[in-house]
């Protein structure tokens, strides 16, 4: 064991959880080094934590005997405990990086995106997935007073469960039914995209309901226009469901005739602090300007975001239980969903600024971009919703909308 150990890797999920009424911390790993879940509890939660590429073996060991006030706890102890670790793939070694160029060299040989969910989060066999969709469609029909459908130029719709959110997913879906798009750009947001602001595939989508072909010259003139802000491997695409739930509502209700635009948005949180927009970094200024010229020139492109809002409580890093949260949660949503309604992209990031990123917003940076592609669109609110999962004490708010062009002042 070297003197100071490979740290934790950044490229997996950590959630507070509890086991047999015992605390600790389950991580999970989009790659698939790890192929189930791990829970890590005690002296294993300190250890590991700990691992920051910096910390000494010795230096863990000391603080870990001076909490414990164990005396009998050696280094070599601490050093198996290590050695464990990076023998599940959980530590940024030489052995993670050999298996995750394994990993990324044989996804980019890939030509098709297979379902990631299917079986699991929606019935895997196509007749039953038909007839669970069209059961979520009639659980939110459209309202009196939606907009008529031709005039909608974007949609927002979620991408929690589709279980929880059925009533939302239905009323976004439903705005466009009557839609017959040729191609569809999907905004979704990378879960786990780390290392850039956008992943792009040109890889076909797969799902019970059939391949969608991806829309290669429109994807290659995005990344010509996005250059370094775009990731170079596209393997967040494999097990990402942001993009995939909503290509199973579009595969349902427009059939097999359009293509698609799949772009993953990472965090913009870095740029809260240096830009008043994000069309001021240029790379993303020339991503938004050239998917509006080729909207432009498509009319019949649809846009849709498969974006949730606020995540609040303890599973979500905040101390206090999403309970406490709820009153400020819904009043920060509703000002910055104005904002996206009244097409004011300044006052919707300036709103996320001014929290701290407080709420978690992991669907802020596609609609930010989404406002940037639609500097002149107006929005209207479908519907609105809070999941709670009481057993985390934690929450995320959703919503259902639509952009079109903004009504001229008389």
């Amino acid at each position: 064991m070297p003197d100071i150990p490979p740290s934790l890797r950044s490229d997996v999920e950590i959630i507070p959880a509890e086991y047999n009424r015992k605390k600790g911390l389950l991580i999970k790993d989009s790659l698939g080094l790890i192929a189930d879940p791990v829970f890590v509890q005690g002296m294993g939660v300190f250890i590991l934590t700990r691992l920051d590429g910096r910390t000494t073996l010795e230096d863990i060991w000391s603080l870990l005997v001076q909490q414990t006030r164990d005396l009998s706890l050696t280094r070599e102890q601490i050093a198996e405990v290590i050695s464990r670790f990076d023998e599940s793939f959980l530590l940024d070694s030489p052995a993670y990086r050999a298996g995750k160029k394994n990993i990324l060299d044989a996804y980019a040989r890939e030509t098709i995106r297979r379902a990631a969910l299917a079986g699991s989060a929606y019935p895997g066999e196509e007749a039953d997935l038909r007839l669970y969709l069209d059961d979520v469609l009639t659980a939110g029909a459209g309202g009196e007073n939606d907009p008529p459908s031709e005039s909608i130029r974007a949609v927002v719709a979620p991408h929690i469960d589709i279980g929880v959110g059925r009533s939302l997913y239905s009323r976004a879906y439903n705005a466009v039914r009557t839609w017959k798009p040729c191609r569809i750009v999907i905004l979704g947001t990378g879960h786990h995209l780390n290392d850039a602001f956008f992943s792009l595939t040109n890889k076909d989508f797969e799902t019970p309901l059939g391949l969608v072909r991806a829309d290669k010259e429109w994807i290659n003139n995005l990344r010509a226009a996005g250059e370094e802000l775009i990731s170079s491997a596209d393997i967040v695409h494999r097990s990402e469901h942001s993009i995939e739930f909503q290509l199973l509502f579009c595969q349902r209700i427009f059939g097999p005739t359009f293509s698609i635009v799949p772009v993953l948005c990472g965090s913009f949180s870095g740029l809260l602090s240096s830009v008043t927009r994000p069309s001021e970094v240029p790379g993303i200024e020339a991503m938004s300007r050239t998917l509006r010229r080729m909207l432009d020139e498509s009319p019949d492109t649809l846009v849709v975001a498969g974006v949730d809002l606020s995540h609040i409580g303890l599973k979500f890093g905040h101390s206090e239980s999403a309970l406490s949260l709820l009153l400020d949660t819904r009043e920060f949503d509703d000002r910055q969903m104005d904002h996206i309604c009244e097409g004011d992209i300044q006052a919707f990031w300036e709103g996320e600024r001014r929290s701290g990123s407080r709420f978690n917003v992991c669907g802020f940076s596609a609609l930010s971009f989404l406002m940037e592609v639609f500097p002149d669109l107006q929005g209207v609110r479908l519907g609105y919703d809070i999941w709670r999962e009481e057993p985390t004490q934690s929450a995320v708010s959703f919503a259902a909308m639509v952009l079109m062009k903004k009504e001229k002042r008389k």
